[in-house]
């Protein structure tokens, strides 16, 4: 009885491209896995930004009404009127303080200044 030679391992043109294909794949995934991450990342960071651009927009808006508010005179009337017992004392009335509007305009002014560096 002749021994048994074990077979030549013969890779055919097709098993080649095969397993190629099931590499492409493999790596296929990986690069999907990296794309969504990058994608929800970029989506976070996306919402995030807009929030911000919102925020700051209606800050902007905000500072700009008290501001004019303080120059305008009328916060004047109005802390005038609060002295002399014309508002009601459970009244929130904090922007009527003497530094208060002041101070928190320039603040304000300080931290878009520093930011905008």
């Amino acid at each position: 009885m002749k021994p048994k030679h074990p077979k030549k391992l013969r890779i055919t043109e097709k098993d080649f491209l095969l397993a190629n294909r099931r590499a492409a794949r493999e790596e296929d995934i990986d690069m999907t896995k990296k794309q969504k991450e990058l994608i929800s990342r970029i989506e976070a960071m996306e919402a995030r930004y807009q929030e911000v651009k919102r925020v700051l927009g209606e800050l902007e808006n905000n500072l700009s009404i008290l501001r004019d508010y303080m120059e305008s005179g009328q916060w004047q009337k109005d802390f005038e009127a609060d002295e002399a017992g014309l508002v009601p004392q459970d009244l929130p009335r904090e922007v009527l303080s003497e530094d208060a509007l002041y101070n928190l305009l320039a603040e304000a002014d300080e931290m878009l200044a520093s930011e905008k560096e």
